[in-house]
């Protein structure tokens, strides 16, 4: 288990299988199920640009899209790749609920292909936000990686592990500190 002071748990559950948990509070007049959609990717590159080099959506519907995501050459002293990720994603919306799933898939995006660069590992992401009401927040979610083209090593998924957990940190106090300014 992966957890330290800022109270988000990723769990490893099978060698390339982990859950993700986290819970926020906000007090900020924000309905935070509402700025859950497809667009809000947007919104993680921007916080996450020391990551990830590049994003593109092809929007589908308020319910779906593709992404491309080309990471930052992280680790290229090491002689490790630097990688990109294609992803399809579906957005479910029931009354308290958000159920967010993607999984890595071909895309219809048009974005560079270069020998140099290769694609991540095969996931899948099953995602359910619990909003009890418009303030709390619970995020649980299961990621599950398949690196056929490059074996999986300790020393990787820790790497993996704390990206996976930077990118979601900046989201949830993003998120927890947003606020949206009522003219009355």
């Amino acid at each position: 288990m992966f957890k330290n002071k800022d109270d988000v748990v990723i769990e490893r559950k099978a060698y390339g299988v982990y859950d993700v948990e986290f819970s926020l509070t906000n007090d900020n007049n924000v309905n935070i199920r509402n700025i859950i959609n497809i667009d809000f990717m947007k919104i993680v590159y921007q916080l996450n640009k020391d990551l990830i080099n590049d994003i593109k959506i092809n929007k589908k519907d308020e319910c779906g899209g593709e992404l491309y995501l080309k990471f930052r050459h992280l680790f290229e002293d090491l002689g490790f790749p630097q990688f990109y990720s294609t992803m399809k994603l579906k957005i479910d919306r029931k009354e308290n609920e958000v159920y967010f799933s993607a999984n890595s898939d071909e895309v219809e995006i048009e974005f560079e292909r270069d020998d140099e660069i290769i694609k991540g590992p095969k996931f899948n992401m099953e995602c359910t936000i619990t909003c009890p009401n418009e303030t709390k927040l619970e995020l649980k979610m299961r990621i599950i990686l398949d690196w056929d083209n490059i074996p999986l090593t300790d020393f990787l998924e820790k790497i993996c592990i704390k990206i996976t957990k930077k990118i979601v940190n900046r989201v949830r106090g993003f998120v927890s500190n947003l606020i949206i300014e009522m003219n009355i």
